[in-house]
């Protein structure tokens, strides 16, 4: 019968900005708990890197220089960081690329760093962690010790780049839609006090000629289909107008404070450059702010 093992699963919905210095202490905390562990017959550790592109193509390896040695830029930015260590008796090959979920009967850790999880809908965490081991202490402290390094390159989601915001967006767009359809009905469905008015006066016999009944009618209708076109529209103008603007907004925040960073390679330069663009914004923003509170008060008590 096989040992129990006992295993710790923990999923960061946290961004991250990641260096080289940090990815090596990770990593090196990964390899010093891994040589704890004692190893059977025929055992050893397998440690590697598995590297996503933004281009999609994947590369392996097991060496910690050959990742922040790559260039992370253009069509080679890394959108995926998988490491794993793991315990195994198998023959295992470097080439064959690893999912983060170990089998049952192997000792390791496995962590992923991963940029585009906007691509499936039900996973927003960027940082996934599994251990497995035998002795629950280890475990423990080997979460820990990770956690710790985790909570320092924790990088916060800005509340308009999350999945709430986007439903925020189909709700106005949708209520907008639902509020225009019901005036249109309602203008359609409700009864014209000018249609009765006119019944009134040919009734009481003011109005004598069918054909000035039919002008008055054929006024009123056009006038009733014009104003229903324009009133219905306006709901979903103002909608429509407040949802392009709140994606416009999304978009340039998304560019300007990249929630997830692989901060090494050629992509350093660029990080710096839109983010000193970002604090520059910021930063007229605020003064912009305390100049019209400013005039304000000066124009108030003056």
């Amino acid at each position: 019968m096989k040992q129990l093992k006992i295993q710790s699963r923990k999923r960061y919905k946290q961004g991250f900005h990641l260096d080289a210095i940090e990815l090596e202490r990770i990593y090196s905390i990964i390899k010093e708990q891994m040589s704890k562990i004692e190893l059977g017959d025929n055992e050893k550790i397998f440690n590697s890197f598995h590297i996503k592109y933004k281009n999609g193509v994947r590369k392996v390896t097991n060496e910690l220089e050959e990742v922040v040695a790559e260039e992370n830029f253009g069509t080679f930015l890394i959108e995926r960081i998988e490491i794993n260590s793991y315990i195994s008796s198998k023959d295992e090959e470097l080439a064959d690329y690893r999912q983060i979920y170990m089998d049952d009967d192997e000792e390791g850790i496995s962590i992923i760093f991963e940029k585009e999880i906007g691509k499936s809908f039900f996973n927003d965490n960027n940082i996934s962690l599994i251990i497995n081991g035998k002795e629950r202490d280890w475990v423990m402290v080997t979460e820990s010790l990770i956690n710790d390094r985790i909570n320092l390159i924790k990088r916060n989601k800005l509340e308009i780049l999350t999945k709430p915001s986007l439903s925020f967006l189909f709700v106005i767009i949708t209520f907008s839609l639902m509020i225009s359809m019901f005036v249109t009905l309602y203008n359609y469905i409700a009864p014209s006090a000018y249609i009765d008015e006119i019944e009134q006066k040919w009734i009481s016999g003011v109005i004598t000629d069918p054909v000035e009944v039919i002008i008055k009618l054929e006024k009123e209708k056009y006038a009733k289909e014009f104003g229903v076109s324009v009133i219905s529209y306006i709901p979903a103008i103002i909608g429509g107008s407040i949802a392009v603007l709140l994606l416009i907004i999304k978009v340039v925040v998304k560019k300007l404070y990249p929630v997830c960073v692989f901060y090494w390679g050629d992509y350093i330069k660029y990080f710096d450059k839109i983010d000193g663009i970002r604090k520059t914004i910021v930063t007229v923003i605020i003064i912009g702010f305390l100049i019209s509170l400013a005039a304000g008060l000066i124009v108030k008590y003056i």
